[in-house]
């Protein structure tokens, strides 16, 4: 699973958590943007223990309290679900 990200967050905070899901089961999470806010990046999740299924992928982003949110969030773009041949 390929995806980019752009995050207007809380620039030190640890509590604003940006996490993927795959069928339920917690893939990815981050939490620690100061060195990643206001610009695209890039994340890559294998996900070889689904291969050949088909699932469903979510994406969850929580500020997790109500300060400093004057902020845009969190933006996903480029969603690609790759499949790589032996």
């Amino acid at each position: 699973l390929f995806f980019r990200y752009y995050a207007d967050v809380e620039r030190s905070s640890t509590k604003d958590v940006l996490t993927v899901w795959v069928d339920d089961a917690q893939k990815w999470k981050h939490k620690n943007y100061s060195d990643l806010t206001k610009r695209w990046n890039e994340a890559n999740i294998p996900l070889y223990s689904v291969s050949e299924k088909t699932i469903r992928v979510s994406f969850d982003f929580d500020t997790e309290d109500g300060e400093n949110n004057a902020t845009e969030g969190v933006f996903i773009d480029d969603i690609r679900i790759l499949s790589c041949s032996p």
